[in-house]
């Protein structure tokens, strides 16, 4: 091999890892501050690994219901059974119940996580605002 091809692949694996490094440090931030509000408001779990599998089962479960919500006050809009203002009245409230659900069938497919109601309602109002937020952002 060149010494000028050898030098450029050492400095492809420095990019990446430089790269790389720093969004792991944000997700892993950003993990554990979810872990520390997540136990401030009630949720006790046996081990990491449990919660994390709890993560994935409640991102896999409101994959269907979100599909299910997030068009239903666009379609009705559509339809004209409601104006275009009440789209976001309809929809957050309808996001916070479909949020509820998945965090209710997610409890009760990992019984090594458990969620008090209380913190499951704390919890789907906190993805309905993340919701919101993303919306914002994805209108700009």
């Amino acid at each position: 091999m060149n010494k000028n091809t050898i030098i450029d692949i050492i400095g492809s694996i420095l990019a990446i890892i430089s790269l790389a490094l720093p969004l792991i440090a944000i997700v892993g931030f950003l993990l554990l501050v979810g872990m520390l509000i997540l136990q401030i408001i009630g949720v006790e779990y046996e081990s990491f690994t449990h919660f994390i599998m709890f993560m994935v089962v409640l991102f896999l479960v409101s994959i269907p219901i979100d599909m299910f919500i997030q068009p239903l006050p666009k379609a009705l809009y559509t339809a004209g059974k409601i104006k275009k203002e009440s789209i976001n009245l309809i929809l957050y409230p309808l996001d916070f119940i479909g949020n509820l659900i998945a965090i209710a069938i997610a409890d009760c497919l990992m019984k090594s996580v458990e969620l008090p109601f209380k913190t499951a309602c704390i919890f789907s109002i906190i993805l309905c605002v993340a919701n919101y937020l993303f919306d914002v952002m994805d209108e700009k």
